[in-house]
């Protein structure tokens, strides 16, 4: 590192999570947020890149859970039936 810094070359080193964790400007930036997860607890994961002022945005969830959506889009952007959803459950097609 210090050769690098004294050939003037941009040079940062190169962590093991647990050591970019604990990084000074990782944790200034909050790089780093905790979001709660409904089957897991509190995750720590890599917080919103870019914010804006007026319009920082933020990791709000993990994501979905697994099927949380699969009703509405066979419903609605397929046009199956209700019925139809329930069969493909029964057959295992779907969970």
């Amino acid at each position: 590192m210090a050769l690098f810094e004294a050939a003037g070359a941009a040079v940062a080193p190169v962590y093991k999570p647990s050591e970019l964790l604990e990084d000074p400007q990782v944790q200034a930036l909050e790089l780093i947020t905790t979001v709660p997860d409904e089957d897991l607890g509190p995750i720590r994961m890599q917080n919103v890149m870019w914010r804006m002022g007026r319009t920082p945005g933020s990791v709000r969830s993990t994501g979905r859970a697994l099927g949380a959506d699969t009703d509405e889009i066979l419903e609605n952007d397929l046009a199956l039936s209700a019925e139809d959803v329930r069969k493909l459950r029964e057959r295992g097609v779907v969970a």
